[in-house]
């Protein structure tokens, strides 16, 4: 459930975004282990996170 929200949300600033002509990129991106933080050191050594703005 977590996920299809977080992807209407996305959607949802897409079309804001396109409608207001912001030229910027998303991401959408989901952790398994998001409680206990299993996956996210995993992803940041391996660049996943690189050049990324800002996380909602």
């Amino acid at each position: 459930m977590l996920g299809i929200n977080g992807l209407g949300g996305l959607l949802a600033t897409k079309a804001a975004m396109e409608r207001h002509d912001i030229k910027v990129g998303l991401r959408f991106t989901g952790e398994p282990a998001e409680k206990v933080r299993g996956t996210k050191p995993i992803h940041a050594a391996q660049g996943y996170y690189d050049g990324l703005a800002s996380m909602v």
